[in-house]
């Protein structure tokens, strides 16, 4: 599969948009977002932390493997940006740039578990502790679901709706392992 604006690159396998099944809706992930007045090709991610805040546009740029056709380098560029309205990504953090697209890859799973583990653990500090008191207790991420359905805390549901799957039960997994840890040190 190749980019819209620019069928001479590859989109990498793990930025592939998903294809539905006959019948059923895409789920979001991924979206060619590239123009032809871009340097480089792009791939994006939107996310909706909830819906009067914080949403997070993922852009992935991704370069033509051959660097004399190149006009900037480098090979990928990861760019993160927070409370933006959808595509408008003027004021980005960059989260990578190389020529590796494992190492691309790999920014955007630490990035979002990060946002998760961050969020989630604010859910259990501030919001939900006062709605379920038994949170303050909690020593594991299993004991959470003892008072709340806690696969809900933080930007649990905008990872899982935006890439569904595989690959955001992976991202949560691994959110989840890092606060259990917090969890059983005594949140420190």
């Amino acid at each position: 599969m190749t980019y819209k604006a620019f069928p001479e690159i590859t989109i990498p396998a793990w930025l592939e948009p998903p294809v539905p099944e006959e019948g059923e809706e895409a789920e979001r992930g991924w979206e060619d977002t590239s123009w032809g007045n871009d340097a480089l090709a792009k791939s994006q991610a939107y996310l909706k932390f909830d819906p009067e805040g914080e949403a997070h546009v993922i852009t992935v740029w991704v370069n033509y493997a051959d660097v004399s056709e190149r006009e900037v380098p480098p090979g990928f560029q990861v760019v993160v940006d927070r409370n933006q309205d959808e595509w408008d990504n003027d004021t980005g953090i960059t989260l990578y740039q190389g020529e590796d697209s494992e190492a691309a890859r790999w920014a955007v799973h630490r990035y979002l578990v990060n946002w998760a583990v961050e969020g989630i653990k604010a859910d259990i500090k501030t919001g939900w502790a006062s709605t379920y008191p038994g949170i303050a207790t909690a020593k594991t991420f299993s004991e959470l679901h003892d008072y709340c359905d806690a696969n809900i805390l933080g930007p649990s549901e905008a990872i899982l709706e935006t890439f569904g799957g595989d690959y955001a039960c992976d991202v949560m997994n691994d959110a989840h392992d890092i606060v259990n840890d917090w969890l059983a040190n005594g949140r420190e």
